[in-house]
């Protein structure tokens, strides 16, 4: 059987427009929900929500969701190779970004930048401004001018929660097409440079990325830069890849890039609805889903409608359907990994944050593949104690649980993890398990990613290759100690506690009955 094709690099967006060398592609959608001139509405529930840009293939006027069809453009002869690509998300190199945008300084520009949020509304639009950018490119160690940058604040935190953590770390959105429509940065529309959420390390969701890539689930690249804002050196983000436009598919599935995409968080539709039977017509899943990648109304009835009523039917017709809609080996890994993990706010916990998409290589049948976004909360729980000072549980964090602490698991994973499909769901915790979630191959991870050298265009404080540690250590907004303590909390505690209840629930997974949490 033929199966997805990704690599093992890494990824984290920062979304850049007006790029040297970047292409422009004919017939892309500038718009994002409708509102012509932004890229996109808030984050998390509105992080990723970036309107459709239509694909090659794709209609060129397709307003689908609401974008606003970009002009043709002339399409350059010299497209950016897939290897410029992975050089631009591979752990080996360090990206750098010189941003230049209104105030005279940092601090200037973060003021700017909140007072563009809407103080009430966490899913309301959050506007891109212009700003230039100067890229220190470190696998030809030039330096590449790109003008027109739409940059915005990442996240749906609210300007005044922002304000009140102050040594929180939070994240940008880069575009590349919101002022120039159709150009293109290393295949790259958007860009994204991650928030800390709360992680000491910096790392976990490029951690996450990683072992789940390997475990054949296709997550966003992702890996580490350093940016500059109006001169001041703002510090070191985790840099990933956009996971909803068509340079993901076509690097993740390149034996079919057209396929149909769809996007569920939690500013959009309502988790209940998710990967249940939404009704005949096209309506409620368009209000639910967004449509990503020149995915279409038409696709939901061809494909998203005839999967949600298999996914919803009555037990015995839900056991002879399932199999012609998804690969039970794929969602059955996917699954494995998150609850694992675990990620608290995951698709398979929560219902939130995931992608949905309908793949048919080479003329196999076509199926759903399922894979995570903004996998923040990874790693974040003991499972044993409260989250924080809201008091928030987050029980026992059991792999065949139900209920977690940010929601409950879709119907659809708790009928993946009944008879006569929980020996298989079993199965791939323990491969993961095996493979991934031990306390050997964490700490190996870990500690790669913290002392790799990585190269630089420019030496950085006088080295050409520093390591991530080395880049925290001279960070003006983090802190070395807490870095290495958030290190040490990880490898030496959270992920051995967790490795060992994995090895309890895994004894009698086979027989247990779902938990109620």
């Amino acid at each position: 059987m033929m199966k997805p094709h990704w690599t093992t690099a890494l990824v984290l967006p920062f979304a850049l427009v007006g790029c040297t060398g970047a292409t422009p592609v004919p017939g892309d959608a500038a718009g994002s929900d409708g509102h012509a001139g932004t890229d996109g509405f808030g984050d998390s529930g509105a992080e990723g929500a970036e309107g459709p840009e239509a694909e090659e293939g794709a209609a060129d006027d397709d307003t689908s969701t609401g974008g606003t069809a970009e002009p043709d453009m002339p399409v350059e002869p010299e497209l950016p190779s897939e290897s410029d690509a992975e050089n631009l998300f591979s752990h080996d190199y360090l990206p750098v970004y010189r941003i230049t945008m209104h105030g005279a300084d940092w601090p200037e520009a973060w003021d700017y930048l909140l007072d563009q949020l809407d103080p009430d509304d966490k899913c309301a639009k959050r506007p891109f401004i212009e700003a230039d950018v100067a890229f220190e490119n470190p696998w030809t160690g030039e330096v590449e001018h790109h003008e027109q940058v739409g940059f915005r604040v990442r996240g749906h935190d609210l300007p005044d929660k922002i304000l009140s953590e102050p040594d929180e770390r939070f994240g940008f959105k880069m575009s590349f097409v919101e002022y120039v429509p159709g150009r293109r940065f290393y295949s790259q529309r958007r860009l994204n440079f991650l928030s800390s959420e709360r992680d000491d390390t910096l790392m976990r969701q490029c951690l996450v990325y990683d072992m789940m890539r390997d475990f054949e689930i296709p997550t966003a690249r992702c890996n580490f830069a350093s940016v500059y804002v109006n001169g001041d050196y703002v510090g070191v983000f985790a840099h990933v890849e956009e996971r909803d436009d068509g340079s993901y598919v076509k690097n993740r599935f390149p034996d079919d890039p057209k396929g149909s995409l769809y996007e569920f968080g939690d500013c959009w539709g309502d988790e209940e609805n998710v990967l249940v039977d939404l009704g005949p017509d096209v309506g409620p899943y368009a209000e639910t889903y967004q449509l990503e990648a020149g995915t279409v109304d038409t696709d939901i009835l061809t494909d998203l409608i005839p999967f949600s009523h298999c996914a919803s039917a009555p037990h015995q017709e839900f056991v002879g359907c399932i199999e012609a809609h998804i690969q039970l080996d794929e969602w059955h890994r996917a699954m494995a990994s998150i609850l694992s993990i675990p990620e608290m706010d995951g698709w398979a916990a929560s219902s939130s944050n995931f992608l949905l998409y309908n793949y048919g290589p080479k003329g196999e049948p076509r199926r759903f593949v399922v894979f995570p976004w903004d996998v923040d909360r990874a790693f974040k729980d003991t499972c044993e104690e409260n989250d924080d000072e809201d008091g928030n549980l987050s029980g026992p964090c059991h792999i065949l649980g139900q209920s977690w602490e940010d929601g409950t698991s879709p119907v659809l994973v708790d009928r993946l993890r009944e008879p006569p499909f929980r020996a298989g769901f079993c199965a791939a915790v323990q491969a993961f398990v095996d493979q991934h979630y031990n306390p050997e191959a964490i700490t190996a991870r870990v500690t790669d990613l913290r002392t790799r050298p990585r190269l630089a265009a420019k030496p950085f404080e006088g080295v050409t290759t520093p390591s991530m540690e080395y880049l925290v250590q001279h960070d003006p907004l983090w802190d070395h100690a807490r870095f290495m303590d958030g290190v040490h909390d990880l490898v030496e505690v959270r992920a051995p506690a967790r490795y060992a209840a994995l090895l309890d629930q895994l004894i009698e997974c086979e027989v247990s009955p779902l938990v109620a949490n």
